[in-house]
């Protein structure tokens, strides 16, 4: 992420992945605002992003460099194979194809919404996936961010118990 995709409004601040040139997009849909979830808000990560942005930083997170062609999100890919690869070779087995490992996440994560909220295109908003339907795709504007947040928020929670470590 780049310290200029932050979007630091007081009701909603979110990741705007349009912003950044050096970004790579599948289609125009992926392209989209991407709310913060409240835990990450409570845990610090825009005061750290506000930081990177004051000091000149242009990647917020350092460590992870576009090390391949696609874009930022390489980085994560290829940490993801490496475990699987190191995971295999140390259990003697093959937990199948990594892409379809990576892939799974977005069905976690799509089902998780899914069971808690009916605002399927919310969902598909959210996810970067169009919904087929030429009313929604060709006439329709983007949903309002605050309604997007709605269903960011509905994951749930497992650092509740972590204190923040810096001051908002």
């Amino acid at each position: 992420m780049t310290a200029k995709e932050l979007v630091d409004n007081t009701f909603c601040p979110y990741i705007d992945f349009k912003r950044a040139p050096e970004r790579s997009f599948k289609n125009e849909i992926s392209q989209r605002p991407v709310p913060f979830h409240d835990e990450a808000v409570r845990l610090g990560t825009l005061t750290y992003i506000r930081e990177a942005q004051k000091s000149g930083r242009e990647r917020v997170f350092q460590a992870l460099k576009p090390e391949c062609t696609d874009g930022l999100g390489d980085a994560y890919y290829d940490l993801l194979r490496k475990v699987c690869d190191d995971y295999n070779a140390e259990h003697d087995t093959d937990v199948g194809n990594w892409d379809r490992l990576v892939h799974s996440l977005r069905h976690c994560g799509n089902n998780t919404i899914r069971r808690i909220s009916p605002d399927r295109e919310a969902r598909f908003e959210l996810f970067g996936h169009l919904d087929g339907s030429v009313n929604v795709e060709t006439y329709s504007e983007r949903l309002p961010i605050l309604r997007i947040s709605t269903i960011v928020n509905v994951f749930p929670v497992v650092t509740a118990s972590i204190r923040p470590l810096l001051a908002r």
